[in-house]
């Protein structure tokens, strides 16, 4: 690939606009990078034809260019007009960057003497074996120049090395908050048990199920758990989109998640109240009336 060049400003009844990159390939580059072409066709192979003349342009180029809905055929030039040419196909967008970044209008112009890398595409078996017959190859026909080589897809996740340490950072505070909020809510539930084992035996006698007094005593942990999921889910719902803004791909966040993770707390809550209590509720009336 060589590096972008931008469009000049030349007026000879041709469409010209600033910031269109061009990317030079061989004839096979939309094939073996497995591009998708919308309309038109592809570079013709083993043809000197496509060297002059003739671009291929993505979707973004098309609107950034105003050529309408049938771009196949338009007239356009860069470099001040030194380099006309007309559209003969479109493929469809691609992010040959991060995925932080929308795709860039681009134009596609067969041309090899300024192509910087060689790309590749080859099977995951036996894969020392096929880079060693790369290389043997690449030697015969370029003996000057070193043979380096990286994996495209390697190349394209480093660029999210910080965005992964992130998410682990906010799991490992995440499993923390949770474990420490378990500890308080076990604490918590049993001290309110043994305070009100007393208060357990009398509505026992006056005929209350166990259903009933489990309830009673998880109420005040599940009023605080609905006010503390209130208060969190505005604020969760800001840090999200606010990171997700950093992305140009992002899905939609629903507001159901925030109400299926409350949901769940609760249960979480009376599960482990219950848990918890269930020892207070299961001593028979005169032992929880003779309680201290």
């Amino acid at each position: 690939m060589a590096s972008g060049v931008m469009l000049g400003e030349s007026d000879n009844g041709m469409t010209q606009h600033a910031g269109i990159c061009t990317l030079t390939v061989g004839e096979d580059f939309i094939y073996t990078m497995g591009l998708s072409l919308v309309s038109g066709r592809d570079f013709k192979p083993g043809s000197d034809t496509d060297l002059r003349g003739v671009y291929i342009a993505n979707e973004a180029a098309v609107k950034a260019m105003e050529l309408g809905p049938d771009p196949l055929g338009k007239k356009i030039s860069f470099f001040h007009g030194q380099n006309p040419g007309v559209v003969i196909g479109v493929v469809k967008d691609f992010n040959s960057s991060s995925l932080h970044q929308k795709p860039e209008p681009l134009l596609l112009l067969k041309e090899t003497r300024f192509c910087e890398f060689m790309y590749l595409s080859i099977s995951g078996d036996d894969l020392p074996q096929t880079i060693h017959a790369v290389q043997e190859i690449w030697r015969q026909h370029v003996a000057n120049r070193p043979f380096e080589y990286f994996f495209l897809d390697q190349r394209f996740n480093e660029q999210y090395k910080s965005d992964e340490t992130q998410i682990r950072l906010l799991n490992m505070l995440a499993y923390i908050c949770i474990f420490i909020s378990l500890l308080g809510l076990i604490g918590l539930s049993a001290f309110s048990a043994s305070q009100r084992t007393k208060e357990i035996g009398v509505r026992k006698v006056l005929g209350a199920e166990v259903p009933d007094i489990l309830f009673l005593l998880s109420r005040e942990a599940l009023v605080l758990a609905i006010l503390a999921g209130v208060m969190v889910a505005p604020i969760s719902y800001w840090f999200i989109s606010s990171w997700a803004e950093n992305f140009a791909y992002k899905t939609d966040l629903n507001y159901w998640v925030f109400v299926l993770v409350t949901c769940s707390a609760l249960a979480f809550v009376m599960v482990t109240v219950a848990l918890q209590s269930l020892r207070a509720v299961m001593l028979s009336p005169v032992k929880s009336l003779k309680h201290e």
